[in-house]
């Protein structure tokens, strides 16, 4: 979640009551990457409107926590921004995105490392064998480094939340797609 108490902040601009597409990172554990709507949930965010009808933002970050490992990062937005399908209870959303270079190719059970709360080294099998389960798919998002909620041409979270889909295909498979057609890959755990 948002800290309250780091002393960084990030800050972006977009038009009232329209969807903010583009952020500007100061580093890549930034998760701001939020929409206008959904701010009330967000923790010491102030917004103020300019003449022009814009807002600029600022939401207090965090550093990339675990809850996901040390690979994967932990979707802030749990629900599709246009569809308004939600990830199943006990379920949590994780991913990789265009800045992971050195993952593209992996499968998607090799991005289970440290992952916590199910002993072992954390890795797919250790989920496995404690009860749990898992499903991943890729799709692209407007901008990269934006989260899979933002997802257009493909609608992760009803897809990559099914247990046993695809494990052992990866973000970028040469038959499918390249970085730029496929800029996330939205892995769905559910905990044991």
């Amino acid at each position: 979640m948002l800290s309250a108490t780091s002393p960084t902040t990030c800050a972006f601009m977009c038009k009232e009551n329209e969807d903010c597409l583009s952020a500007h990172f100061s580093d890549d554990s930034s998760i701001c990457r939020l929409y206008n709507r959904y701010l009330d949930t967000v923790v010491n965010s102030t917004n103020t409107y300019n003449e022009t009808g814009s807002v600029y933002i600022e939401i207090p970050m965090s550093d990339r926590n675990l809850t996901c490992g040390r690979i994967m990062r932990e979707a802030k937005i749990t629900i599709n921004l246009s569809t308004n399908d939600t990830i199943p209870d006990g379920w949590r959303l994780c991913y990789i995105d265009g800045r992971d270079t050195n993952y593209y190719f992996s499968d998607c059970r090799d991005l289970f490392d440290g992952f916590p709360g199910i002993g072992g080294n954390g890795g797919a099998n250790e989920l496995l064998d404690a009860g749990g389960n898992f499903g991943c798919w890729r799709g692209v998002t407007p901008e990269w480094g934006m989260e899979p909620a933002h997802g257009h041409w493909q609608d992760a979270i009803p897809d990559c939340c099914s247990a046993g889909s695809q494990h052992y295909n990866s973000m970028v498979p040469s038959f499918t797609c390249n970085p730029w057609q496929c800029n996330y890959y939205a892995v769905c755990v559910r905990l044991p």
